[in-house]
């Protein structure tokens, strides 16, 4: 659990760092949370969101999503993430959040939404969605 300072910032631990670089990307992601990319994933993530066609209405409303929304930011010297008021809105942050590895990406919670979320998670749920992805 990581806390939010006044000023919407937020400590970002060590082993999150490097893997980031020196600016990454910062969007909304699903269920609520905010996603933030390492450049190199997000330009495969932008090449994934354009859409094929500019009438193609589910393509416009994933891109509008997350790229109308992302930001382009860095870690001050401390080491703190600034997040936007936008994507603070979004993600309903508060006071405490939870940041969490999730393959090629990094996703942060608002505490409440992360344990309403993990919540959810129960065995059964967990082995049906395991044999659905084939593990």
């Amino acid at each position: 659990m990581h806390r939010i300072d006044e000023k919407g910032r937020v400590m970002v631990p060590p082993r999150f760092r490097s893997l980031l670089g020196e600016a990454f990307m910062i969007t909304r992601g699903m269920g609520g949370c905010l996603w933030i990319f390492p450049m190199e994933h997000w330009r495969e993530m932008v090449q994934k969101l354009e859409p094929a066609s500019l009438v193609d209405r589910n393509a416009l409303a994933l891109s509008r999503f997350f790229l109308g929304a992302a930001s382009e930011v860095a870690l001050d010297p401390q080491g703190r993430l600034a997040i936007p008021s936008l994507l603070r809105s979004h993600a309903a942050v508060g006071h405490e959040v939870m940041l969490m590895g999730a393959g090629k990406r990094i996703e942060l919670w608002a505490r409440e939404r992360w344990e309403a979320f993990d919540a959810t998670l129960t065995d059964d749920r967990l082995e049906q969605m395991g044999m659905e992805a084939g593990l």
